[in-house]
């Protein structure tokens, strides 16, 4: 059984774990195993399904492994091929020593995507923390993808904002990685922004993007918490490039749980456009 979600997913922005029905609204598929590839001398699991390209590329948020994408894996799967992995750490994947830094976890992605015989173009997709790790990818590997999706990623300035601005949020959080997270959470938490330093985010990225943000919040979350990332979701125009922002109503941090369709629609019409738009 896995640990209740509440800290970790208000202060964060990061992974909803199934602890129970009362707690999660997980949803009962499961992205299977379909193979494994090196890295760092451990095995990594990952889950290719469908045909054809291009290839949509997940990657989950914190603590979240590759299960995080079951409510909309094997439906986007029937329009091309769909690749989803647990990071070290998580699913069926060892713990790492390896930097866990948002470049070098897109390295680390893009490696993996090559020893399981995945070719780009990519279309990538990220949840939370995993926004910052497709930014990364994006940035260093730019011909390797042709769109990205943002699923409430977290900001770059997410933990710096909160210190800056709450003192009392800033020692819970705190405490709650202290007591509350793996090893591996811990990591990825305090190397979030490690090597970001090397991009320019007032410099659009040079792909199509969309990003879908949350606008419902959960009671707990209510006060310097909501402020903060409401103050925060616009600069995701300036960081991109897009020319819009996509609110969904009805839907919280887990926007692909929330408002399963509505992201299933999207994925597939943008991953139309961004195939035409590349012939």
């Amino acid at each position: 059984m896995k640990r209740s979600p509440t800290y970790r997913s208000i202060f964060t922005s990061s992974a909803l774990l199934c602890l129970s029905a009362m707690l999660s609204s997980c949803a009962s598929q499961i992205v299977y195993t379909t193979g494994h590839t090196g890295i760092n001398n451990l095995p990594l699991a990952y889950s290719k399904m469908g045909n054809g390209g291009p290839t949509v590329v997940f990657q989950s948020g914190l603590g979240d492994g590759k299960d995080s994408w079951s409510p909309i894996a094997s439906n986007l799967a029937r329009g091309s091929q769909i690749f989803a992995y647990d990071r070290p750490g998580y699913g069926d994947s060892k713990e790492s020593s390896a930097p866990r830094d948002p470049c070098s976890v897109a390295t680390e992605l893009r490696t993996a995507l090559h020893q399981a015989g995945v070719r780009p173009p990519f279309l990538l997709v990220g949840h939370s923390i995993g926004g910052i790790y497709q930014y990364a990818f994006a940035r260093m590997y730019a011909e390797d993808v042709i769109g990205m999706v943002l699923i409430d990623p977290t900001h770059p300035r997410h933990w710096e904002t909160i210190q800056a601005q709450s003192p009392t949020l800033t020692a819970t959080m705190k405490t709650v990685r202290l007591v509350g997270f793996s090893a591996t959470e811990r990591r990825e938490f305090d190397e979030q922004t490690s090597c970001l330093d090397r991009f320019d985010f007032k410099q659009p990225l040079t792909i199509p993007v969309k990003v879908m943000l949350r606008t419902e919040f959960q009671k707990i979350e209510s006060g310097a918490f909501e402020k903060i990332v409401k103050e925060l979701q616009p600069d995701w125009k300036t960081i991109t490039g897009t020319p819009e922002l996509i609110y969904v109503q009805g839907a919280g941090h887990y926007i692909h749980r929330d408002q399963t369709q509505q992201v299933i629609k999207l994925i597939s019409e943008f991953r139309a456009e961004v195939s035409h738009q590349a012939k």
